[in-house]
């Protein structure tokens, strides 16, 4: 059963995910499967156009992003939405917050926003690819990696002074990033692809999935076990930190629609969520 002390679960779950059905939730009570206006979900629609991503860190506080350089932050857990100036009129299609005040957001045609006064001001960084970016992660204030279009990863370790571009071994587009406990990355995209880094992103590997669909959401419960998820409702787990992966539910068992967010909270408790208002 689900509890209104995992929000910042059930919302970081669907940071990458489209919101074609859902526009904002708040779990309030238990819950087990999101029904407009079923028990325990709030709708809620800030009237803004349809989010990428979000990224909350407590209950209360987040930001999301979206079409039209649109970025939206609450404190009240999302009852109530105001709108930051971002500076710019591209999707904005990433989005991490590493403290109360500093965070970044990544975009089409390679843009990167940073702030450390809680959004209040947005400065664009370093465009060190002109690819789109899709989604960012980061370890503390000082180092983040996103990827992108194009096989695109690329790395701060100074607050987004500089950037650089890694060398991901892949061109297919790279939709979404992961950080386990030890600080491995991986990232994964069309195709099946998955590109796993032991090293800080320093150097980058294939893991083989055994899938051709592609994977939108990845993410880590222990330092080994991470799952991938994407279309038609397809699960990817690995035990071994993705030397192997197996599919763990089948392609279109149950329902047929796409998952797009996946989050963890321990090695037993997570969500997935998708297309269909699926949760």
């Amino acid at each position: 059963m689900l509890r209104s002390s995992t929000l910042r679960t059930v919302v970081a779950a669907l940071s990458a995910l489209g919101f074609a059905s859902l526009a904002a939730l708040c779990l309030c009570g238990p819950a087990q499967a999101y029904a407009p206006g079923g028990d325990g979900w709030l709708w809620q629609n800030p009237s803004w156009p349809t989010p990428s991503a979000v990224s909350f860190v407590n209950a209360d506080t987040g930001w999301a992003v979206g079409k039209r350089g649109v970025i939206l932050h609450t404190v009240d857990g999302g009852k109530t939405w105001g709108s930051q100036q971002s500076g710019v009129a591209t999707e904005l299609q990433g989005v991490t917050f590493t403290s109360f005040l500093a965070g970044w957001a990544v975009g089409s045609g390679g843009v990167i926003l940073h702030t450390t006064d809680a959004g209040i001001s947005w400065t664009a960084q370093h465009l060190a690819t002109g690819n789109d970016l899709t989604a960012i992660v980061a370890n503390g204030d000082l180092e983040a990696w996103a990827v992108g279009s194009g096989g695109t990863i690329i790395h701060t370790a100074n607050t987004g002074a500089s950037w650089d571009v890694e060398t991901s071994g892949t061109t297919e587009r790279l939709d979404a990033m992961a950080r386990s406990s030890d600080g491995s990355l991986w990232a994964a995209g069309e195709s099946g692809t998955i590109v796993h880094s032991t090293d800080g992103g320093a150097t980058w590997s294939p893991q083989t999935t055994g899938v051709t669909e592609e994977l939108v959401g990845v993410a880590f419960a222990t330092k080994t076990e991470g799952y991938a998820i994407g279309a038609d409702g397809a699960i990817l787990r690995t035990a071994d930190g993705g030397t192997t992966w197996a599919v763990t539910r089948e392609r279109g068992a149950g329902w047929q629609e796409e998952l797009y967010g996946v989050d963890f909270t321990s090695p037993l408790e997570g969500w997935a969520a998708g297309t269909g208002g699926h949760i």
